[in-house]
């Protein structure tokens, strides 16, 4: 979609423009448009396409800015087919980026390349390391207080210490400031979380030491959320890296600017400081991406100073209702007034609806009955709808299965994290466990209303109660149901124990096939006797 710009935008596609520009617009105005347009426009110009770098925050945001950016290239009819040919992408997420400086740099110093460590070996080195803290209790370097020594092998302690390390990452913030921060603000935790950390730092610098010859030694692996504070090291250890990459990217454009963490900030500010041109867009008043340490600093000019300021405000996405809705509860936010009022487009008015409701279950009947009738009276297709929560987790319990129930399909988006977590795997993860050590009681729970079982709430509270009514007869029937299945009789062949006549009802007969040095033998019932009928398990024999 082509979008027209006012004169302070269309400065941007000025190819001899140069400095610091901050862009900032509210929902649709049109900021990842504005950017891929002026890499457009400094390529045709006769600049090398390697030195643009478009960055964004997330993964999503990448693909989106790479899409828009290739279509952008490919609409303009001024770039000829070899000038838009380059060796490495034109557009990263701040984390890819960072990787792509280690693994350059390690060339550049001879080293091994950087390895990155996945979420599920990380949890398994940090359930490792909670294994052992807990065998050692006081006496380990951790250190944990008691009252958390009954949480140390759940996976739930893992996961949230993988995230609370994730988080010191993110900041800059190392285990000794971790522990300062325990001793100064009187939470024993974190001081056992800062020496955990330490703790963890030297397992993961031996085992990417071990059997690796000097200086590749040096190259551990490192998690997601280590390798922006790893790339600003470099920079800090090899000034040399930094002016190659500032002579390298001319035209530096960062996207969704309000949900770089500081360390992410400190990297774009390292490198708008060095380049021709930098236009750092996005939204101040968002904060999708606080709970990781997002600021609209970056935007705001806490940590990208100066530049000139170009204000959207014109929103080609929303209708002008919603537009207005924005609006009014962006004012009332704290800060400046740029970027608050936005203007919305469309043809038709658009309608914003607040509603009520008494519980979590009337909400989602509240939810289903909006998005059926939509579908039904308004024609709208099923894929031109979403729902938005606060917190995915705590709705995908309940908000799908009712959805579901009502007649509405159900998309569930992908979380990030450990793959173990994800429905298909963790499900055939469990039955390899139930394979391994035995079917419990919380195993096959998880087994029937998983992906395979698929037991609605509704049938599972049945087929309870029909467990509960069945009592002792149930083992009977599940043993005759597994015997009969796996050594199943030829009925009509099946003749008494001497062999010289049909088998009788309730007479005991063996059973063929049958597994090498075990005897089986079944019982036949009929509707009366000497009449063949079905085959009933009474005896196993080794």
């Amino acid at each position: 979609m082509s979008l027209s710009w006012d004169a302070e935008a269309r400065e941007l596609l000025v190819p001899g423009m140069r400095g610091l520009v901050r862009v900032l617009g509210g929902p649709g105005t049109g900021k990842s448009s504005l950017l891929a347009e002026a890499a457009v426009a400094h390529i045709a110009a006769g600049a090398d396409p390697e030195s643009v770098l478009l960055l964004t925050g997330s993964g999503r945001l990448g693909i989106r800015a790479r899409s828009a950016l290739t279509s952008a290239l490919l609409r303009s009819s001024r770039i000829g087919s070899g000038r838009s040919a380059v060796r490495e992408p034109l557009v990263r997420t701040v984390h890819g980026y960072a990787y792509a400086l280690l693994r350059r740099n390690a060339e550049r110093t001879g080293e091994g390349p950087p390895r990155l460590l996945t979420s599920a070996e990380q949890d398994a080195i940090i359930r490792e390391l909670l294994a052992g803290d807990l065998e050692d209790a006081a006496a380990s370097q951790s250190a944990w207080p008691q009252h958390l020594w009954p949480a140390l092998s759940t996976a739930g302690f893992a996961n949230e210490l993988r995230n609370l390390l994730a988080r010191c990452f993110e900041r800059g913030v190392d285990p000794w400031d971790l522990e300062r921060l325990g001793r100064r603000c009187g939470h024993p935790e974190w001081i056992a979380a800062g020496r955990f950390a330490r703790q963890y730092e030297q397992v993961m610098l031996l085992r990417s030491a071990a059997g690796m010859a000097a200086p590749q030694a040096t190259a551990r692996a490192l998690g997601a959320a280590e390798l922006v504070g790893a790339a600003l090291d470099a920079f800090a250890v090899d000034p040399g890296l930094l002016a190659a990459e500032r002579a390298r990217v001319r035209l530096l454009l960062v996207d969704d600017a309000q949900q770089l963490d500081p360390q992410a900030a400190r990297l774009v500010r390292a490198l708008v400081a060095g380049t021709e041109r930098a236009v750092v867009a996005g939204d101040p008043n968002q904060a999708v991406f606080g709970f990781r340490g997002g600021e609209p600093a970056g935007l705001l000019g806490g940590a990208v100073d100066g530049g000139r300021l170009v204000t959207l405000t014109v929103s080609h996405r929303c209708a002008p209702a919603v537009a207005r809705a924005v609006s009014g509860i962006t004012r009332r936010l704290p800060g400046g007034s740029a970027g608050k009022q936005i203007e919305g487009t469309g043809e038709q008015d658009g309608s914003v609806a607040v509603r009520l409701a008494t519980s979590a279950h009337a909400e989602a009947a509240m939810i289903a009955d909006t998005l059926r009738r939509a579908h039904v009276i308004d024609g709208v297709p099923w894929s031109q709808m979403a729902v938005i929560v606060r917190s995915v987790p705590r709705a995908a319990a309940r908000l799908p299965r009712a959805l579901a129930a009502a007649g509405v399909p159900v998309a569930m988006p992908t979380m990030g994290g450990s793959l173990s977590q994800e429905p298909a795997p963790a499900a055939l993860l469990t039955v390899l466990a139930a394979t391994a050590d035995g079917l419990t009681g919380e195993r096959a729970l998880a087994l029937l209303t998983g992906p395979i079982g698929r037991v609605d709430p509704v049938t599972l509270r049945q087929l309870r109660r029909t467990l509960q009514r069945a009592g002792p007869a149930i083992h009977r029937v599940i043993s005759v149901t597994y015997w009969h299945r796996r050594f199943p009789p030829k009925l009509n062949r099946t003749r008494s124990s001497q062999g010289r006549r049909p088998a009788r009802c309730g007479e005991c007969v063996p059973c063929s096939p049958r597994p090498h040095g075990v005897t089986v033998r079944v019982k036949i019932r009929g509707t009366r006797c000497g009449r063949r009928g079905t085959a009933q398990v009474c005896k196993v024999a080794g």
